[in-house]
């Protein structure tokens, strides 16, 4: 059996990893390779296999009363940032957030040559 991974060639994204007595075949859209390459940890830059990068993010609290803001600094430029189920387009490397009710916020990062990132603001009166 071969062990191989298979990339989303527009985007550079790992999409599967799979076992076949031979190896997929590609397309256009996406290429097979022999290897085993978690899509958490790798991408493909042109069709090279390259580890994902951490992400220096820093949020500058975790827990804020209500009408208070949150900073998140060192995102990559451009990216997106989920914020629950709102995506938010940076264009500078930095995210306020100024939540307008109580609870918790979870925000998730997953641009594709780093590593996903998952970070929690807690909102209280």
């Amino acid at each position: 059996m071969i062990t191989h991974t298979t990339i989303h060639k527009p985007t550079g994204r790992i999409t599967r990893l799979g076992r076949s007595p031979i190896l997929p075949a590609s397309n256009d859209e996406f290429l097979c390779i022999e290897g085993e390459y978690p899509a958490d940890q790798y991408y493909s830059d042109n069709g090279e296999i390259k580890p994902r990068a951490p992400i220096p993010v820093a949020l500058d609290r975790e827990v804020m009363a209500l009408g208070e803001t949150a900073a998140l600094t060192g995102l990559p430029v451009p990216c997106k940032v989920q914020v629950d189920a709102v995506v938010v387009d940076v264009t500078d490397g930095i995210l306020t957030i100024t939540p307008s009710t109580v609870g918790q916020y979870v925000i998730h990062i997953n641009e594709v040559q780093y590593q996903p990132v998952t970070l929690v603001v807690t909102v209280n009166d």
